[in-house]
């Protein structure tokens, strides 16, 4: 019954809508199928969000068989409450293939991502996130060169991950986020230079220290220029810096 009154009200009140989020919710496999009936009345739909509801792949097998509704569609997110999300490459290359404007997958909370392979770094994707990536993932990261925004979660190895970023995707990203990583080296941090069109970067629980921060500011910051937005929250600052920090900003 809700469904329908959805339906209704997408098809006469809002044709003209690009984004719908309908995160945090219940619905089940059935439920996004009902679901879907409706939503495909959205023509010009470029987003959607179904994170934390209670289906797993099946979410994107559903959309899949409706892709015909969603030709203009750039941005699925659809990890799910059970935390057991996971891809077949085949899987994920019939979803690209299927979306044509598709550019933005959010693969936070998959599961058993070390044994995706490079079929989820399409050359296309301006936006990518990636939880603890191995050596063997981290090879395939040198052939994003569209890339506008890279956020990288629980990595052991920074360094390494970073080193495989080629040049014309550093250079074209502008949102970088290393969260939840502490194996920060000067070396890594040195790597941080390479990203000079970057407006945001996020390093918060990097264990950072007050040391690492100011080496930071006096290696990197005056290679980022266009730098607009600072996230060192929940690091282990303690606030005994100089004014270099500040003055390099």
């Amino acid at each position: 019954k809700c469904c329908d009154t959805l339906g209704k009200v997408f098809k006469t009140t809002f044709p003209n809508i690009e984004t719908i989020s309908l995160q945090g919710n219940k619905i089940t496999v059935t439920g996004l199928e009902e679901l879907i009936t409706h939503i495909k009345y959205l023509s010009k739909l470029k987003k959607i969000d179904f994170t934390l509801n209670l289906f797993g792949i099946n979410g994107y097998t559903i959309i899949e068989k409706n892709s015909q509704y969603f030709q203009k569609l750039e941005e699925i997110k659809m990890n799910n409450q059970t935390m057991d999300f996971s891809f077949k490459d085949e899987e994920l290359m019939n979803a690209v293939s299927k979306f044509p404007n598709l550019k933005h997958i959010d693969f936070y909370e998959i599961k058993n991502l070390r044994q995706y392979t490079k079929n989820i770094f399409h050359p296309k994707f301006t936006y990518l996130r990636i939880i603890d990536p191995s050596k063997s993932i981290s090879s395939y990261l040198s052939g994003l060169k569209n890339l506008k925004e890279l956020s990288i979660v629980f990595s052991i190895d920074i360094y390494e991950v970073l080193s495989q970023l080629s040049f014309d995707c550093c250079q074209s990203l502008t949102y970088l986020g290393i969260v939840y990583c502490e194996s920060f080296t000067q070396k890594s941090i040195l790597m941080l230079k390479n990203f000079s069109n970057v407006q945001t970067l996020d390093l918060h629980q990097d264990n950072l220290s007050d040391e690492q921060i100011l080496y930071l500011s006096k290696e990197v910051f005056p290679s980022l220029s266009k730098l607009k937005v600072l996230n060192l929250k929940n690091n282990n600052i303690t606030g005994n810096i100089d004014n270099s920090f500040f003055n390099n900003l």
